[in-house]
């Protein structure tokens, strides 16, 4: 398996296409957080176990340093991580 598929570079990470669609640093940051803390509301509120909802946070954020947040609703996102 390669690792590499796995590994964010730090120009992926600097470089997100949101940023490259024109979302300021703040704002995506900030999505990102909201996202993060939607995720673990939800988790808890369904009583599903830490370890999922951890998961579920890390493929959010991931997704998100692939796709744009400007092209993706957050509602369908939060829904779809579930």
């Amino acid at each position: 398996m390669n690792r590499n598929k796995f590994v964010f570079t730090d120009e992926m990470l600097n470089n997100t296409p949101s940023r490259k669609d024109g979302c300021p640093t703040d704002l995506e940051l900030d999505l990102r957080t909201t996202g993060c803390e939607q995720i673990q509301a939800a988790g808890g509120m369904l009583k599903i176990p830490q370890m999922a909802t951890s998961t579920a946070q890390v493929l959010f954020q991931r997704f998100f340093y692939l796709q744009s947040f400007l092209k993706f609703n957050l509602l369908v996102s939060f829904l779809n991580v579930y």
